[in-house]
């Protein structure tokens, strides 16, 4: 965590300083969120992107068992190890669109379905929905929601899976994104090609879809699986699954 976390956080600094270069900022009503309701198995907090801190939060104590302040560390901190990596590009990719377009008040903009540890040290699955919760004059998004649900009971796989408001975001260009942010060394045509293979396309199908040749497309497809130490399509679809980008 204290290699990891830098990276984030400064990322989480630089589009506040965004926010504080375009003053965009909202008006905050602590009686608006002590009002929203949540059950046993729910809990929330509220994120301000100009002061750049979580402002107010709800739930976590009777959901997860912890009683203390939660700020950002904390949060990162309970991302399971093996999620940690595609949640926070996932987040990086839609907050860095926040301050660029307008969004609709209570638009849901996120959804993400992870592991999240408790106080006891065990894991749950969650259902992270990201909502916006507050903007300015303009339409920029000032304030989010985040709304963990627990899950477990119908999801104990250990996929990360999730979606997007696609009236805001093309949730093609950030799957491709996260398959070429991956771990392993696939360029930007490898990391399509790979997109392409698990959407079923054949390789005369991607050839068409790309321009190139079949033979290119089969020379790629073989780099793609050895990269991935995939043997199979089977194998490759499970391999972008575990870096949520399918």
């Amino acid at each position: 965590m204290d290699k990891y976390y830098p990276s984030i956080r400064k990322f989480i600094d630089d589009i506040s300083q965004i926010y504080h270069r375009e003053n965009l900022h909202g008006q905050f009503d602590v009686k608006t969120y002590r009002s929203y309701p949540t059950a046993k198995n729910e809990c929330f907090y509220v994120f301000d992107l100009f002061l750049n801190k979580i402002i107010y939060f709800k739930g976590f104590n009777d959901f997860l068992g912890y009683k203390d302040k939660i700020d950002l560390p904390f949060i990162f901190s309970c991302y399971h190890p093996k999620d940690r990596t595609v949640v926070t590009d996932l987040i990086k990719e839609v907050v860095k669109e926040l301050p660029k377009q307008n969004f609709h008040l209570h638009a849901n903009i996120l959804n993400i379905a992870y592991r999240f540890k408790k106080n006891n040290g065990d894991y749950c699955k969650i259902l992270s929905q990201t909502i916006v919760s507050d903007i300015d004059p303009k339409g920029k998004v000032t304030k989010v929601l985040l709304r963990y649900t627990d899950i477990s009971f119908m999801d104990s796989t250990p996929i990360v899976k999730w979606d997007v408001d696609e009236k805001y975001f093309c949730k093609k260009t950030i799957q491709q994104r996260l398959i070429e942010q991956s771990d392993l060394p696939l360029t930007r045509r490898e990391s399509e090609i790979a997109f392409l293979i698990a959407k079923n396309y054949t390789n005369s199908e991607i050839a068409d879809q790309l321009c190139i040749s079949k033979s290119t497309v089969e020379s790629h497809r073989k780099s793609v699986y050895k990269k991935t130490n995939s043997h199979s399509k089977d194998h490759l679809i499970l391999f972008l699954k575990s870096k949520g980008a399918i």
